[in-house]
């Protein structure tokens, strides 16, 4: 086990919340900036000013100098490959007494190994309560995971889902009681995104046609969630008519798939139009320099990416999946658009590229909405207040709900049998923590 100590953060002091505790966040990996990290770090920075110190806790740290000042509190690794080996039985009593020393009040985890595995190994036998934070619609997880989350749901104190669709996929599929389910939406920080400045001269650093007007799309991880191969077929049709526009596309690639993008890109002769760029370290100013945002997901719980992008005043063109029709008003801020549809798609560009003032008036709409409804503030506020909640109840019952030893192992037992001959939960889950990662 190994702590780091993060940044420090300079925010306003808010009005505290009137029943207040420790938290520990519960993450996966803390290896990037994705969607989840970049969360995180705004909430980290948040909470505390709420009367919630938080820590954070992860299987797989980067011990990064420039990386770890974004999480402004204590985080410890305690390092997992697999759950069911020697390790992991060490890293269970490691976490457990970790969690009583520190006297943890709630424990809210992310990801389908800290869901599954770590949340509950760290809560057992303490009055901790357990929160679940669900920021996927859970689209490539296994009819295995499924029958874990089935059982793990009648042991959470609540579920915090980044969308209503989130919120509605936990309780129809996971069959999680609606009294426990709650939406705090993803939030961005309207301060720090204003500060930034565009970039200069974008078509010459990425070598895009100077005259051509600029889509952006899937700033995140480029995988096929994120529909970027509808993206490429829209964009063909875009170029037709339009020869000279730009697309980019930035975001982390996945190996031998975005090769396949590549090779696509390739045959329908856009290599001058369409441009892979892979992370961007910071997008903002890349999105400032840009005319139009683009994100045709197969699913999404609620983009960060598209957040941002509305925040820098672009009018956006989305698939209507998930959250996104949550965050965009069709015809108003944004469009919508039917997935796996790019002549939808281009049509809709087209219509934003040739009408300059549509274009105009729907980013400020999206700006605006952004700045009234999904803020970090907002996010951070919305979580102390069922943080509260939670605790309030806790308090007048004297103790909450404890996970018994027999359910534990029998769940387990039962329903991850087959990790055991088919591949281990920590292994398994980082393939399910794909969708939202990185978004």
């Amino acid at each position: 086990m190994t702590e780091f100590s993060g940044g420090t953060a300079a925010v306003r002091q808010p009005k505290r919340s009137p029943v207040t505790g420790k938290v520990l966040f519960l993450i996966d990996n803390l290896l990037e900036m994705g969607g989840a990290e970049g969360a995180l770090s705004k909430i980290v920075g948040r909470l505390p000013a709420l009367g919630f110190p938080c820590s954070i806790a992860t299987f797989h740290l980067r011990r990064d100098p420039e990386y770890l000042p974004s999480f402004p509190c204590p985080v410890r690794e305690f390092p997992l490959s697999r759950t069911i080996s020697m390790q992991g039985i060490r890293t269970a009593f490691d976490l457990r007494k970790f969690v009583r020393q520190e006297r943890f009040d709630i424990i809210h985890t992310m990801f389908p190994t800290s869901d599954l595995w770590g949340g509950p190994v760290a809560q057992f036998g303490s009055d901790t309560l357990l929160v679940s934070g669900r920021r996927d619609l859970g689209i490539v997880r296994t009819s295995k995971h499924d029958l874990m989350y089935r059982w793990l749901g009648r042991h959470l104190d609540q579920v915090q889902a980044v969308s209503d669709a989130a919120s509605q996929a936990c309780i129809e599929r996971d069959k999680i009681q609606p009294g426990r389910v709650f939406t705090v939406h993803n939030g961005v920080e309207i301060e720090k995104i204003a500060a930034q400045p565009a970039i200069d001269n974008l078509a010459a650093t990425y070598g895009l046609h100077p005259d051509g007007k600029t889509v952006i799309a899937s700033v995140g991880q480029i995988w096929p969630v994120k529909g970027v191969d509808t993206l490429v077929d829209a964009a063909a049709i875009v170029c037709r008519k339009h020869p000279k526009t730009n697309f980019i596309i930035a975001g982390f690639a996945n190996g031998e798939w975005a090769e396949q993008l590549q090779w696509r890109i390739l045959s329908l002769g856009l290599e001058s139009n369409v441009k892979i760029v892979g992370y961007v370290r910071s997008i903002i100013p890349l999105l400032k320099a840009s005319d139009i945002f683009c994100l045709l997901s197969r699913s999404e719980g609620l983009s960060n990416a598209l957040l941002e992008a509305m925040a820098c005043g672009l009018p956006p063109v989305v698939s209507n999946v998930g959250g996104n029709p949550e965050v965009v008003c069709d015809q108003q801020s944004g469009f919508l658009v039917p997935r796996e549809n790019p002549e939808a798609a281009a049509e809709r560009i087209i219509r934003l590229i040739e009408d300059p003032a549509l274009a105009r008036r729907m980013g400020e709409n999206g700006r605006a909405r952004v700045n009234q409804y999904f803020t970090a503030d907002a996010m951070v506020r919305r979580m102390a207040e069922l943080y509260s909640g939670l605790l309030a109840g806790r308090n007048a019952r004297g103790k909450s709900r404890r996970l018994s030893v027999q359910p534990a192992a029998a769940g387990i037992a039962q329903n991850s049998g087959s990790f055991a001959a088919g591949g281990d939960l920590a292994a398994a889950s980082g393939r399910v923590g794909q969708e939202e990662q990185g978004t």
